[in-house]
């Protein structure tokens, strides 16, 4: 949802409540449109930082262990996985904002083609869009 405050800049992003998606869910039965049309694309942004996040957490897990490990080779072993890592997160933050104009075409669209591009780096993300719209289909 956005919020427009004057004398304060762009809108803003507000978090929904159960009252606003009961709302959109309500809007979406009366307008004979299916509802995955009216979600919330803030639910998947948050779904992209959290798999960033995860990213950089494995990272940080990686070279941790490698000044923990006990020999050279383990060490060598473990530093091994982490430039592919790096790589995969640098690559992600350069996406992240496509990946959201996909989430958003997502939403219009009312399938996840859109995200197909971006599934092998947010794979989380694209399962969640997935399952949103094979239950949407369902109904």
């Amino acid at each position: 949802m956005l919020v427009f405050k004057p004398n304060q800049g762009a809108p803003t992003a507000m978090p929904m409540n159960e009252a606003d998606h009961a709302a959109l869910e309500l809007a979406a039965q009366l307008l004979g449109q299916p509802s995955v049309a009216f979600h919330h694309p803030q639910s998947f942004f948050d779904a992209l930082d959290a798999e960033l996040l995860r990213q950089k957490r494995r990272i940080m897990r990686l070279r941790n262990d490698a000044k923990k490990a006990a020999t050279l080779i383990e060490k060598l072993d473990i530093l091994k996985q982490v430039s592919p890592a790096e790589n995969a997160l640098h690559r992600m933050r350069l996406s992240i904002f496509d990946a959201q104009d996909a989430i958003c075409e997502c939403l219009k669209s009312g399938s996840n083609v859109a995200f197909d591009s971006h599934a092998g780096l947010f794979p989380k993300v694209a399962a969640l869009l997935k399952a949103t719209f094979t239950n949407s289909s369902q109904q």
